[in-house]
């Protein structure tokens, strides 16, 4: 017994020694030759040193001598050949769980990955990893591995993204940049994330639009969207990352160099934008139910960015620039704009009025007046002086649009701009004498006032009388033969009416 023991444990070391060198060529070829002095130590040496162990102890018992402690024993005559079925019996299942373990940890790769962790080395051995799993398109392994770069050390993951900004045409694959945003846009999107992600991920859409992958950009672009929907707080990197989205889907280039981005087919890419304005709608009051002055005011420098890098295509700007009057009554109803936002507003919104597409219309110029001049309204009610006022209405050039008046010499706007009745005829009589102006007529106080009424809500008392009969009734409102009827008392008028 003794002698084939002998013969099976040295069997069994060399199936492992053949296994290890499979391993070895699995590591080095699949993940990083780096790798190869880690798997060394992690996974081959204690299993190995367990069988030579094995090995040397099976081959003592082969001599016929024995050893005179162990004489001493009076051991019986089997003891030997038993002590050698152990050593057997061990040294297979040493070899089972030693192989079984290898081929788990390179299947899997989860184990592998971890070795990695505190290394100063990590993120060059992942690099050489993504390398390789990337060409064999390995999607559950990148995963792996993207994950664990971006995870880990803020310094490691900044070098990762650095990294992945450069290798560019790996980004077309649509595979890879579905798993790269899938995890970097699987935790809220603070500010730090989306200061390190914002040029890799936009470089990603570009991506797509470039190859005029729509679905994929589709894709991308929703992924984004919702990251900006859910941040927790918005700051400057998530203006920033919306302005960039924006430029990406309007522009081919870099900002300060670039051309309009075209399509072959270019109601698709059409479509994509129009899908980016749904968006920025929903992503708006996103923002507005963080009641943050803050945030609105980041808010409003990127959606002025938007109109300036939508300009080229002329229906779109106009529905950007419509929706100011959307963030001025939402968020004043709200109490979330300041001083600083608003002069910003006015700021943005004069800067454009060159370069919108339709820039020398009287109407164009008109709408951007009636914005300007509800801001320097709301900042009267804000308390701001006079001087800031005047200096508001500087930067948005609105001293070039007044003009001097055919009756008495009195100045005006060149065309009248529109008053919202949301805002009282007190603080547009104030913001009109700080551009020298003269105060509203009565005929406008009038009409804001009425406005203002017209858009109060009314109370209505609904009177129902009660069934006393015993027949059973239809529920009300289920058919038009069993209509709810409503009686309104009106409060100037005696009578009440029945509404249906």
């Amino acid at each position: 017994m003794r002698e084939p023991a002998f013969n099976t444990i040295a069997l069994m070391l060399t199936v492992y020694v053949a296994a290890l060198v499979w391993g070895f060529q699995h590591v080095s070829d699949r993940y990083s030759p780096k790798l190869l002095v880690i798997f060394f130590w992690r996974i081959a040496l204690w299993p190995l040193i367990a069988l030579v162990l094995l090995l040397c102890i099976a081959g003592i018992l082969l001599f016929q001598s024995i050893p005179p402690t162990l004489a001493a024993l009076h051991l019986p005559f089997w003891a030997g050949d038993a002590f050698s079925f152990v050593l057997l019996v061990t040294a297979v299942i040493v070899v089972i769980v030693a192989v079984y373990r290898t081929v788990w940890s390179l299947a899997k790769g989860t184990p592998i990955i971890s070795w990695l962790r505190k290394r100063k080395d990590q993120i060059l051995i992942l690099e050489d990893i993504l390398l390789n799993v990337i060409q064999h398109s390995d999607v559950r392994l990148t995963s792996e591995v993207l994950g664990a770069a971006v995870r880990g050390q803020p310094e490691n993951r900044q070098a990762m993204i650095d990294w992945l900004q450069d290798q560019r045409p790996w980004l077309s694959t649509n595979w890879l940049a579905r798993e790269l945003v899938r995890i970097l846009l699987s935790s809220p999107l603070d500010a730090k994330a989306a200061r390190i992600y914002n040029e890799l991920l936009c470089i990603i859409l570009a991506e797509a639009l470039d190859k005029e992958e729509f679905s994929h950009a589709w894709f991308v672009l929703d992924a984004l969207c919702d990251a900006l929907e859910k941040a927790p707080p918005w700051t400057e990197a998530q203006m920033n990352l919306l302005s960039h989205i924006g430029f990406t889907l309007w522009k081919i280039g870099e900002y300060g160099a670039s051309i309009p981005r075209t399509a072959k087919i270019p109601e698709q890419l059409k479509n994509l934008q129009w899908w980016f304005l749904y968006r920025l709608r929903i992503i708006w009051h996103s923002v507005l139910r963080l009641k943050n002055p803050n945030a609105v005011y980041f808010f409003v420098l990127a959606h002025c960015e938007l109109i300036r890098e939508a300009t080229d295509t002329q229906d779109l700007c106009e529905t950007l620039l419509s929706r100011v009057y959307d963030i001025l009554d939402d968020a004043y109803h709200e109490h979330v704009l300041n001083a600083e936002t608003l002069q910003d507003l006015v700021n943005g919104l004069g800067q454009l009025r060159r370069e919108l597409p339709e820039a020398e219309s009287e109407n164009t110029q008109k709408q951007l007046d009636s914005y300007m001049l509800a801001a320097l309204a709301i900042l009267v009610e804000l308390g701001e002086k006079e001087d800031t006022l005047g200096h508001t209405a500087g930067n948005g050039y609105m001293r070039h649009r007044i003009t001097k008046g055919k009756w008495l010499g009195s100045d005006k706007f060149r065309s009248e701009p529109d008053y919202y009745p949301w805002l009282a005829p007190e603080s547009y009589t104030a913001a009109r004498r700080a551009l020298g102006l003269p105060g509203l007529s009565r005929k406008q106080v009038n009409e804001l006032i009425d406005g203002k009424v017209a858009t109060r809500p009314i109370d209505i008392q609904v009177e129902l009388e009660p069934v006393t009969d015993e027949t059973s009734h239809l529920l009300l409102g289920s058919s038009p033969e069993n209509p709810i009827l409503l009686k309104v008392h009106r409060f100037n008028s005696r009578g009440s009416d029945k509404l249906r």
